[in-house]
């Protein structure tokens, strides 16, 4: 679970990196969006380390949040301004 939400900080630097590189218009209010989902995955981390979920309850959450909702709803937006060559 560590190493997850440890992944998950890196793969949102990288993109917030990649956001101001091609000027995406929405980066800053992106990377809150980021800091919410660790803030909750750490948050649910902890409840997991208390013994107060399951863990299959976490990653089913951290997986529905971040893969699902936040993928689909939110990472596509930025999308159109990838140039083809930074893509």
């Amino acid at each position: 679970l560590h190493d997850l939400v440890t992944d998950l900080t890196i793969h949102f630097k990288d993109e917030e990196m990649l956001q101001r590189r091609i000027g995406y218009p929405d980066a800053e209010e992106h990377a809150l969006t980021h800091a919410a989902l660790l803030g909750a995955a750490r948050d649910l981390m902890a409840r997991y380390e208390t013994s107060e979920l399951p863990l299959g309850d976490v990653l089913g959450i951290i997986t529905r949040e971040v893969v699902m909702r936040h993928m689909l709803d939110d990472d596509i937006k930025f999308h159109p301004y990838i140039p083809r060559q930074v893509a």
